[in-house]
């Protein structure tokens, strides 16, 4: 015997529109360990990031042809984002570079941390996913972040209709757990016109509104 989960409907009604992996704001204040650092990154230049992942490592201990894993520590791989490269007066290729020299110089193999505290020449990163109307929906924040490695512009006389975009590795010490953006209240809409609000508390957001009138249906879905 077919279940109820077959229909179509029952699909529309549990699934609430999606998130889009365009939607999202990645933002950095540039370290404010030199005065030739200066600003910070603008969210219309970032083409590309991610959600960072937490790895936890595991303890295998063996016991009498069993392996009992243990939880061991926890560990954050570098976490990467693509700029697109503009001409503009902020020059955003120069001033990573600039950043990591500013963590060890080039030449002459110095710092210009102090006293080896190179916390003044990191900073923190938030990546913040949008819902559909492009509201804040999820953050994280990796904390105390420096970039590991500026990735190189590719230049190439048989690419054309292409804006050149460039990678930046970073290595952060921890990250501030992923968790959905507080927000007073957010809109629903409702097919068929209107809107409704809904608290960011509510824990069941139902859709099995609905009422037939002349043998049609108006259909409330929370999106």
């Amino acid at each position: 015997m077919a279940t109820s989960d077959n229909k179509l409907s029952e699909f529309m009604g549990n699934f609430y529109g999606g998130l889009r992996p365009n939607k999202f704001i990645i933002r950095h204040s540039f370290p404010n360990g030199s005065k030739s650092l200066e600003g910070q990154l603008s969210q219309f230049h970032c083409r590309a990031g991610s959600m960072p992942p937490s790895t936890m490592t595991t303890i295998n201990v063996p016991y009498r042809g069993r392996i009992y894993k243990m939880p061991g520590i926890r560990t954050y791989a570098p976490w990467q984002m693509t700029i697109l490269d503009d001409d503009t007066p902020r020059e955003f290729y120069s001033k990573y570079h600039k950043w990591s020299n500013l963590i060890k110089e080039h030449y002459h193999n110095t710092t210009e941390s102090k006293d080896m505290d190179f916390s003044d020449l990191m900073t923190d990163i938030e990546v913040i996913q949008l819902d559909y109307n492009g509201n804040e929906w999820r953050s994280a924040r990796l904390r105390y972040a420096w970039p590991s490695n500026v990735g190189p512009i590719t230049l190439d006389m048989e690419n054309n209709d292409t804006i050149l975009t460039f990678t930046v590795d970073f290595e952060f010490q921890w990250m501030d757990e992923p968790a959905a953006t507080n927000n007073n209240a957010s809109q629903t809409k409702l097919i068929g016109g209107g809107v409704a609000t809904r608290s960011p508390e509510a824990t069941v957001r139902s859709w099995k509104f609905l009422r037939k009138i002349n043998y049609g249906y108006f259909r409330y879905i929370w999106i």
